[in-house]
């Protein structure tokens, strides 16, 4: 039995060390995406921020020079459409978090489930060892007490037997 308890403790161990393990990787993966996703974002600010200014100075050339306004609307396009791909790299970003956690939570339900399951099967064995061996053991350590109550008291009335009949040839 105590070979039983090793196996169920040292799964119940690994299944813990599973579940941590698969917690601190989606800690640090999504620890890796929001820094990603900050540095996209900062990057991205700066971009816009940059190209904002290009662009109002490309307005101000354009008043000036009509030909060059349908390059500075291309540019403007342009600009707009690396807003929108950072906006999706973003939103894509948020959706493996999100995916990851959700792997995660599902993992730390089946490892509790494992947790408890092992621990069900655990106290079934203990109550199995209580009823089939301990009962009985203690059945038979009372049957040889009182077996062996009985052979003392048989013997101690032949002592005292005995003993009358030493005093009453003494006397």
């Amino acid at each position: 039995m105590d070979n039983i308890e090793m196996w169920a403790i040292g799964i119940a161990a690994l299944a813990i060390l599973a579940f941590v393990f698969q917690v601190v990787a989606v800690i640090l993966s999504a620890r890796s995406v929001q820094k990603v996703t900050s540095q996209i974002e900062s990057q991205s600010q700066k971009l816009e921020s940059t190209l904002s200014r290009v662009q109002t100075h490309l307005l101000e050339i354009s008043e000036s020079l009509e030909p060059v306004r349908g390059v500075v609307e291309a540019l403007s396009d342009n600009l707009s459409k690396v807003s929108e791909t950072l906006q999706k790299r973003t939103d894509h970003a948020d959706a493996v978090i999100k995916e990851v956690m959700t792997i995660g939570q599902d993992q730390a339900a089946k490892i509790d489930y494992i947790v408890s399951d092992t621990l069900g099967k655990f106290e079934e064995t203990t109550e199995t060892i209580q009823k089939d061996l301990l009962k009985p053991a203690i059945e038979i350590a009372s049957f040889i007490r009182g077996i062996r109550s009985g052979i003392d008291a048989l013997f101690s009335r032949r002592r005292g037997v005995e003993k009358k009949s030493e005093e009453e040839l003494f006397i």
